[in-house]
Protein backbone atom coordinates (compact mmCIF):
# COMPACT_ATOMS: atom_id res chain seq x y z
CA UNK A 1 0.00 0.00 0.00
CA UNK A 2 3.00 2.31 1.22
CA UNK A 3 4.50 1.76 -2.81
CA UNK A 4 1.12 2.32 -4.19
CA UNK A 5 0.96 5.88 -2.72
CA UNK A 6 4.60 6.70 -3.70
CA UNK A 7 3.65 5.81 -6.84
CA UNK A 8 0.86 7.45 -7.30
CA UNK A 9 2.39 10.53 -6.43
CA UNK A 10 5.30 10.50 -8.07
CA UNK A 11 3.14 10.34 -11.22
CA UNK A 12 1.36 13.14 -10.36
CA UNK A 13 4.45 15.60 -9.30
CA UNK A 14 6.53 13.98 -12.20
CA UNK A 15 3.52 15.01 -14.52
CA UNK A 16 4.56 18.86 -13.29
CA UNK A 17 8.69 18.24 -14.03
CA UNK A 18 9.87 21.11 -16.46
CA UNK A 19 13.21 21.59 -17.92
CA UNK A 20 16.50 22.79 -16.14
CA UNK A 21 18.05 25.41 -17.50
CA UNK A 22 20.74 24.28 -20.15
CA UNK A 23 24.24 23.72 -18.74
CA UNK A 24 27.15 26.21 -20.12
CA UNK A 25 28.97 23.26 -22.53
CA UNK A 26 32.79 23.95 -21.64
CA UNK A 27 34.18 24.31 -18.72
CA UNK A 28 36.68 21.69 -16.74
CA UNK A 29 34.18 19.31 -16.37
CA UNK A 30 32.52 19.20 -19.43
CA UNK A 31 34.56 16.66 -21.08
CA UNK A 32 34.43 14.27 -18.17
CA UNK A 33 30.36 14.78 -17.53
CA UNK A 34 29.25 14.52 -21.12
CA UNK A 35 30.27 10.94 -21.92
CA UNK A 36 29.15 10.19 -18.50
CA UNK A 37 25.47 10.77 -19.61
CA UNK A 38 25.10 9.85 -22.68
CA UNK A 39 26.47 6.59 -21.72
CA UNK A 40 24.05 6.29 -18.31
CA UNK A 41 21.18 7.38 -20.64
CA UNK A 42 22.22 4.35 -23.25
CA UNK A 43 22.29 2.05 -20.25
CA UNK A 44 18.36 3.43 -19.37
CA UNK A 45 17.15 1.96 -23.11
CA UNK A 46 17.67 -1.97 -21.08
CA UNK A 47 15.38 -1.05 -18.31
CA UNK A 48 11.59 -1.99 -17.46
CA UNK A 49 9.51 -1.31 -14.80
CA UNK A 50 10.34 -4.91 -13.95
CA UNK A 51 14.06 -4.24 -13.77
CA UNK A 52 15.50 -4.70 -10.17
CA UNK A 53 17.72 -1.98 -8.62
CA UNK A 54 19.70 -0.98 -5.89
CA UNK A 55 18.83 2.53 -4.69
CA UNK A 56 22.54 2.80 -3.17
CA UNK A 57 24.23 2.44 -6.82
CA UNK A 58 20.95 3.59 -9.10
CA UNK A 59 18.23 5.61 -6.86
CA UNK A 60 16.85 7.18 -9.80
CA UNK A 61 16.64 6.07 -14.00
CA UNK A 62 14.22 7.01 -17.23
CA UNK A 63 12.24 3.87 -17.97
CA UNK A 64 9.71 4.20 -21.34
CA UNK A 65 11.06 8.02 -20.94
CA UNK A 66 9.75 8.29 -17.90
CA UNK A 67 11.35 9.68 -14.40
CA UNK A 68 11.67 6.39 -12.40
CA UNK A 69 12.90 5.97 -8.45
CA UNK A 70 14.33 2.54 -7.01
CA UNK A 71 11.56 1.67 -3.92
CA UNK A 72 12.00 -1.53 -2.13
CA UNK A 73 14.27 -2.91 -4.91
CA UNK A 74 11.98 -2.21 -7.49
CA UNK A 75 11.53 0.79 -9.94
CA UNK A 76 8.36 3.15 -9.55
CA UNK A 77 7.69 4.58 -13.36
CA UNK A 78 6.87 7.68 -13.49
CA UNK A 79 5.76 9.89 -16.32
CA UNK A 80 7.11 13.76 -17.67
CA UNK A 81 4.28 14.96 -18.82
CA UNK A 82 4.95 16.23 -22.06
CA UNK A 83 8.61 16.44 -21.07
CA UNK A 84 10.94 13.10 -21.66
CA UNK A 85 13.13 11.96 -18.76
CA UNK A 86 17.40 12.01 -19.14
CA UNK A 87 20.64 11.80 -17.69
CA UNK A 88 22.35 15.52 -17.71
CA UNK A 89 25.46 16.10 -17.80
CA UNK A 90 26.97 18.56 -14.60
CA UNK A 91 28.81 21.64 -15.15
CA UNK A 92 31.08 22.47 -11.89
CA UNK A 93 31.60 18.42 -10.90
CA UNK A 94 31.86 15.78 -13.01
CA UNK A 95 28.84 13.42 -12.89
CA UNK A 96 25.20 13.41 -13.72
CA UNK A 97 22.02 14.25 -12.52
CA UNK A 98 18.23 12.47 -13.77
CA UNK A 99 15.87 14.85 -14.35
CA UNK A 100 12.99 15.55 -17.31
CA UNK A 101 13.92 17.98 -19.59
CA UNK A 102 12.84 19.24 -23.19
CA UNK A 103 14.76 16.89 -25.70
CA UNK A 104 16.11 19.89 -27.61
CA UNK A 105 17.47 21.15 -24.19
CA UNK A 106 18.63 17.70 -23.39
CA UNK A 107 20.69 17.94 -26.54
CA UNK A 108 22.09 21.34 -26.08
CA UNK A 109 23.61 20.28 -22.74
CA UNK A 110 25.67 16.80 -24.03
CA UNK A 111 26.81 19.10 -26.75
CA UNK A 112 24.76 17.29 -29.99
CA UNK A 113 23.42 19.77 -33.03
CA UNK A 114 19.81 18.39 -32.72
CA UNK A 115 17.09 16.24 -31.26
CA UNK A 116 18.25 14.10 -34.31
CA UNK A 117 22.05 13.50 -33.56
CA UNK A 118 20.84 13.23 -29.55
CA UNK A 119 19.04 9.88 -30.73
CA UNK A 120 21.67 8.74 -32.80
CA UNK A 121 24.26 8.92 -30.46
CA UNK A 122 21.73 7.37 -27.61
CA UNK A 123 19.60 5.21 -29.39
CA UNK A 124 16.09 6.10 -31.42
CA UNK A 125 14.28 5.63 -28.20
CA UNK A 126 17.13 7.79 -26.23
CA UNK A 127 16.29 8.31 -22.21
CA UNK A 128 15.08 5.16 -21.68
CA UNK A 129 12.91 3.91 -24.68
CA UNK A 130 10.10 6.36 -25.76
CA UNK A 131 10.91 7.43 -29.24
CA UNK A 132 11.82 11.10 -29.36
CA UNK A 133 10.02 13.08 -31.98
CA UNK A 134 12.35 15.63 -34.15
CA UNK A 135 10.87 17.65 -37.35
CA UNK A 136 11.38 15.76 -40.87
CA UNK A 137 13.77 18.03 -41.86
CA UNK A 138 16.11 17.88 -38.88
CA UNK A 139 19.19 15.72 -40.16
CA UNK A 140 21.27 13.44 -37.92
CA UNK A 141 24.75 14.72 -37.54
CA UNK A 142 27.66 13.94 -35.59
CA UNK A 143 27.67 15.43 -32.00
CA UNK A 144 28.59 18.66 -32.34
CA UNK A 145 31.46 20.49 -30.46
CA UNK A 146 30.60 21.78 -27.48
CA UNK A 147 29.85 25.97 -27.68
CA UNK A 148 31.72 28.61 -25.63
CA UNK A 149 30.62 28.08 -22.10
CA UNK A 150 27.17 30.21 -21.32
CA UNK A 151 28.14 32.60 -18.56
CA UNK A 152 25.61 32.42 -15.53
CA UNK A 153 24.25 35.79 -14.89
CA UNK A 154 23.78 36.79 -11.36
CA UNK A 155 20.09 38.42 -10.36
CA UNK A 156 21.84 41.80 -9.76
CA UNK A 157 23.34 41.98 -13.66
CA UNK A 158 20.52 39.71 -15.65
CA UNK A 159 19.16 42.25 -18.61
CA UNK A 160 15.67 43.47 -17.43
CA UNK A 161 13.13 41.67 -18.70
CA UNK A 162 15.35 38.60 -19.94
CA UNK A 163 13.64 35.20 -18.48
CA UNK A 164 17.15 34.53 -16.60
CA UNK A 165 16.15 37.90 -14.41
CA UNK A 166 12.80 36.52 -13.07
CA UNK A 167 13.79 32.56 -13.10
CA UNK A 168 16.87 33.05 -10.69
CA UNK A 169 15.37 35.12 -7.99
CA UNK A 170 12.31 32.48 -8.48
CA UNK A 171 15.00 29.59 -7.33
CA UNK A 172 16.46 31.34 -4.81
CA UNK A 173 12.90 32.30 -3.00
CA UNK A 174 12.13 28.81 -3.25
CA UNK A 175 15.33 27.41 -2.18
CA UNK A 176 14.78 29.87 0.97
CA UNK A 177 11.55 28.44 1.87
CA UNK A 178 12.36 24.54 1.55
CA UNK A 179 14.46 25.57 4.87
CA UNK A 180 11.08 25.95 7.28
CA UNK A 181 10.03 22.47 5.58
CA UNK A 182 10.33 18.88 7.79
CA UNK A 183 9.16 15.53 7.11
CA UNK A 184 5.86 16.09 8.87
CA UNK A 185 5.27 19.55 7.09
CA UNK A 186 1.63 19.19 5.32
CA UNK A 187 0.96 19.76 1.89
CA UNK A 188 -1.06 19.92 -1.15
CA UNK A 189 0.07 18.09 -3.95
CA UNK A 190 -1.58 20.30 -6.19
CA UNK A 191 0.08 23.19 -5.20
CA UNK A 192 3.56 21.92 -4.24
CA UNK A 193 3.79 18.05 -5.33
CA UNK A 194 7.72 18.51 -5.00
CA UNK A 195 9.94 20.09 -2.76
CA UNK A 196 13.41 20.10 -0.80
CA UNK A 197 13.69 18.71 2.42
CA UNK A 198 16.68 18.78 4.50
CA UNK A 199 18.76 18.25 1.36
CA UNK A 200 16.50 15.13 0.24
CA UNK A 201 14.43 15.45 -2.83
CA UNK A 202 10.75 14.97 -1.65
CA UNK A 203 7.28 14.16 -2.53
CA UNK A 204 4.18 15.30 -1.38
CA UNK A 205 2.42 11.62 -0.40
CA UNK A 206 -1.06 12.11 0.85
CA UNK A 207 -0.55 15.44 2.36
CA UNK A 208 2.77 14.84 3.84
CA UNK A 209 6.08 14.88 2.30
CA UNK A 210 8.33 11.99 1.73
CA UNK A 211 11.25 12.33 1.35
CA UNK A 212 14.30 10.64 -0.47
CA UNK A 213 17.89 11.09 -0.40
CA UNK A 214 20.20 12.25 -3.13
CA UNK A 215 22.74 10.36 -4.35
CA UNK A 216 26.40 10.95 -4.63
CA UNK A 217 26.93 13.18 -2.47
CA UNK A 218 24.13 15.46 -4.16
CA UNK A 219 21.70 17.88 -2.50
CA UNK A 220 18.26 19.08 -3.38
CA UNK A 221 17.98 22.17 -5.07
CA UNK A 222 14.94 24.44 -6.98
CA UNK A 223 16.96 25.47 -10.08
CA UNK A 224 15.96 28.42 -12.50
CA UNK A 225 14.79 27.69 -16.09
CA UNK A 226 16.44 29.55 -19.14
CA UNK A 227 13.73 28.97 -21.94
CA UNK A 228 10.78 29.35 -19.65
CA UNK A 229 10.03 31.67 -16.66
CA UNK A 230 10.23 29.25 -13.72
CA UNK A 231 12.09 27.10 -11.65
CA UNK A 232 12.96 22.76 -11.51
CA UNK A 233 13.23 20.74 -8.15
CA UNK A 234 16.35 18.25 -8.72
CA UNK A 235 19.32 16.64 -6.90
CA UNK A 236 22.50 18.24 -7.77
CA UNK A 237 25.94 19.76 -6.47
CA UNK A 238 25.98 22.77 -4.33
CA UNK A 239 28.80 24.15 -6.73
CA UNK A 240 26.65 23.60 -9.81
CA UNK A 241 23.44 25.21 -8.03
CA UNK A 242 24.88 28.25 -6.81
CA UNK A 243 26.52 28.72 -10.57
CA UNK A 244 23.33 28.40 -12.24
CA UNK A 245 21.63 30.73 -9.67
CA UNK A 246 24.85 33.66 -10.06
CA UNK A 247 25.57 32.82 -5.99
CA UNK A 248 27.88 31.47 -3.97
CA UNK A 249 27.56 28.17 -2.15
CA UNK A 250 27.41 30.41 1.26
CA UNK A 251 24.56 32.13 -0.32
CA UNK A 252 22.55 28.73 -1.00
Amino acid sequence: MQYALISAAIMAAAATFVSASPMPQGGAFASQSIPLAINLNKSFSSLSASSSCDPAKLPNACINGGFSQCVGGKFIVGTCGTLKCFALPLVNSVGTSVTCDTPEDAATRMGFANVAALNAAIGSGGGGGAAVSTPASAPASAPAAPATPAKVIAPATAPAGSIASKSIPLAIALNASFKSLSAGSPCDPAKQPNACVKGGFAQCVNGKFAVTGCAGGLKCFALPLVNSVGTSITCDTPEDAAARMGISVGQL
